[in-house]
């Protein structure tokens, strides 16, 4: 389970994330040298796949992946969301490149493959949250279907389940997005956000671990708060990599959502 997050002001965007992963599975900081058709990139993945789940290239693009879970079948084979991410960061100049890019990996490929270390039945959809110095966008999807909302200003966070109006009352799964708890996670990160100047305040936001510490459950662990410590016998995941930044410059864009059916 994950949350990414970001705040959008006239002198540019505040970007955080924390990748939440098995245990054991450790994630790697890779560099990608820029190419004759391709952008240089810094990302994280974890080590055994070959997409990420967040980074940012040399034109100041920042994205983060989340795990949301809907009612689209995901194929036991096939690319993932963090592929499609890995694609979108080393081809896209701005934000609005980088999601046409997720898109259309999305309809062409949809999303699957296994997505876990300890289960290789783990598999989901996902959201990314992706920003440049002037704006940000939130990217949904359930298998190819997906929708976007351009992020104008304020504080705009994303975690494991879909929040687009419309896109979500159509495609979520309730029960999983349920035991994920990324709905408490969402609140928790956001009111931590309001007023914030800086990467240390998303630092913060992303290393609470629940009011007076980790509080663990039976079913999903510490799945309540941002900073996860591991523990449930549903959902157990503790951080296993985190990113925070700030990207400098800034201009008004204008808001909207529009969802697209899929293929």
């Amino acid at each position: 389970m994950c949350d990414t997050v970001c705040v959008v002001t006239p002198d540019g965007v505040l970007f955080g994330k924390n990748s939440d992963r098995d245990a054991n599975e450790a994630q790697r900081l890779e560099w990608l040298p820029r190419t004759a058709t391709t952008a240089a990139a810094l990302i994280s993945r974890p080590f055994w796949m070959a997409g990420a789940e967040m980074g940012a290239n040399e034109h100041g693009v920042a994205i983060g992946n989340e795990a949301v879970f809907t009612r689209a079948p995901v194929p036991r084979e096939g690319r993932t969301g963090m592929e499609h991410l890995r694609t979108a960061l080393l081809r896209a100049r701005t934000a609005d490149e980088a999601v046409q890019v997720l898109v259309s990996e999305t309809e062409m490929h949809g999303q699957g493959g296994p997505m876990g270390l300890e289960d290789p039945l783990f598999r989901y959809s996902s959201s990314f949250l992706v920003a440049d110095p002037r704006g940000a966008w939130v990217v949904e999807t359930a298998g190819r279907a997906h929708a976007e909302e351009r992020v104008t200003s304020g504080v705009r966070t994303i975690s494991n389940l879909l929040t687009i109006p419309g896109f979500a009352e159509r495609w979520s799964d309730r029960l999983k997005t349920a035991v994920a708890a990324g709905r408490v996670r969402r609140e928790r990160t956001g009111r931590a956000l309001a007023g914030a100047r800086g990467p240390g305040d998303v630092m913060r936001a992303l290393g609470d671990a629940g009011d007076g510490g980790p509080r663990y459950r039976f079913l999903n662990g510490t799945c309540a708060a941002p900073c996860m410590h591991g523990g449930g016998a549903l959902a157990g995941d503790r951080v296993r990599g985190s990113a925070d930044h700030g990207i400098g410059g800034g201009r008004d864009v204008r808001g909207g959502a529009r969802e697209h059916p899929g293929l």
